[in-house]
């Protein structure tokens, strides 16, 4: 995410098989799971919700760690 080339375009190369149209529709369920999970944590929460940090921020970041393999308990540090 923060690297220029070449070292971008190393990374790019080995992760870009992980996103095809074909792996992410299999990890579907995973990803509506995740958006589930941080949509009642945000509701559980009260009467007001941070939309950016209690959703937009690590939605993204634990998906794509779930679509890479990173185990649950480590998904915090990705």
């Amino acid at each position: 995410v923060g690297l220029d080339s070449p070292e971008h375009d190393r990374f790019r190369k080995v992760l870009i098989p992980e996103f095809t149209v074909r792996r992410v529709r299999e990890l579907r369920p995973a990803i509506e799971r995740t958006v589930d999970e941080r949509i009642d944590a945000m509701l559980a929460g009260g009467d007001t919700a941070d939309l950016v940090n209690d959703f937009a921020l690590p939605v993204p970041s634990l998906v794509i760690s779930s679509l890479l393999g990173v185990p649950s308990a480590d998904r915090d540090f990705f």
